[in-house]
């Protein structure tokens, strides 16, 4: 749906950032099983993935990169018991967004939040490939 509606992306965007963002807060003390990754590890993978695409896709739109660096800090946070099983998505991911954006990081918060994902994705041998 984002990727497909390119041109209406900067509307659809923040509105799927809000979601992220929901999920992946952590649950107030007392409150249900806080934990998203144990609950439904297949659907953080699925937004993983997405927020992956969308900034292949997406990075060149300026109005939306502030939007995606913030989808993409929200992966750091994420367990590393959990981003060990997603290394290599994580890992092909980030592998395309620098040969294909590179040249549109403008910022060294920018270039931090690639190394720390990237050294996140290499903490798992399938991650390991796409970065060496």
């Amino acid at each position: 749906l984002l990727i497909s509606n390119n041109s209406n992306a900067t509307d659809l965007f923040p509105i799927f950032l809000s979601k992220f963002e929901e999920l992946f807060a952590p649950k107030t003390p007392g409150s249900e099983d806080s934990s998203l990754v144990l609950k439904f590890p297949y659907l953080l993978e699925r937004i993983v993935v997405t927020i992956m695409r969308a900034c292949i896709h997406l990075y060149d739109i300026v109005e939306l990169r502030i939007h995606l660096q913030k989808s993409l800090k929200l992966i750091e946070d994420l367990p590393s018991s959990f981003t060990r099983t997603i290394g290599d998505r994580l890992g092909c991911g980030l592998a395309i967004v620098l040969r294909g954006c590179f040249y549109l990081f403008e910022t060294s918060d920018e270039w931090s939040t690639i190394k720390t994902l990237l050294d996140i994705a290499a903490q798992d041998k399938s991650g390991r490939g796409f970065e060496f």
